[in-house]
């Protein structure tokens, strides 16, 4: 075996009290790649995929709480390639929203599995989803006016001791009539009614979580800010 001498090994193993270089840190190591922009988006297409396996996760959690009655403790591995090629197909569609397209899953009455989020039925899933949202929100806000205008009109002929806030809270928390669960709930917390718009709440959240980005747009000034908040909370994932 080769023998060294204590110069030569001096040269191969570093001294204790020698400081050593640190690694280079993330951002410069992107410097040295051939193709930065490549990497550039292979960490955006990955910050995508965290994003949705989270939003995944919160939908799914959300779900089975509802369908089971139990808190649900459901998790997946955002690492798992299945949300790359989901990511792959959600921008194959324009969809630039990772929470968007996983909602549009959870529309129907069961939801795709994460390795069936970049198929054809995933596909198809988000454009009926986004065309449905976008034809329901744009002048609904206006037919949900008219016709809780002609509830109230009818209510106060029927009960003309009542006086106008008693026939509004008593119109919103009828199911007889046909309103929307956002529609009573913006209502209820615009005309400051507390008790009414608790009873409310979890359904309008519900249904603004569909398409909260359409509704936002729709029903501009409407919405109150406390379940934008709330939903954003569910929604957003901090990369």
């Amino acid at each position: 075996m080769p023998r060294f001498s204590r110069e030569q090994q001096r040269k191969f193993v570093p001294a204790a009290a020698v400081i050593q270089q640190p690694p280079r840190d993330e951002a410069q190591a992107v410097g040295y790649t051939a193709n930065p922009e490549v990497t550039a988006v292979q960490r955006q297409t990955a910050c995508l995929a965290q994003r949705m396996c989270a939003a995944y996760g919160a939908q799914m959690r959300r779900w089975r709480t509802i369908q089971t009655g139990q808190q649900s403790n459901y998790t997946d591995d955002w690492q798992n390639p299945c949300w790359l090629r989901a990511v792959q197909a959600m921008q194959e569609l324009g969809c630039q929203s990772p929470e968007q397209y996983v909602l549009a899953q959870f529309s129907a009455n069961v939801p795709l599995a994460p390795a069936q989020l970049a198929g054809q039925a995933a596909r198809a899933a988000y454009a009926a989803f986004k065309q449905s949202c976008d034809a329901r929100s744009r002048g609904q806000w206006q037919s949900e006016s008219a016709v809780f205008q002609s509830a109230c009109a009818e209510m106060q002929a029927n009960r003309p001791h009542c006086d106008a806030r008693q026939v509004w809270e008593h119109v919103l928390r009828s199911l007889r009539v046909p309103l929307s669960p956002l529609f009573r709930y913006c209502l209820a917390v615009a005309e400051d009614m507390p008790e009414t718009a608790n009873i409310l709440r979890a359904a309008a959240l519900d249904q603004y979580l569909r398409d909260p980005l359409g509704f936002d747009k729709n029903w501009a000034g409407k919405i109150p800010n406390d379940l934008r908040v709330t939903a954003d909370a569910l929604l957003t994932v901090t990369i």
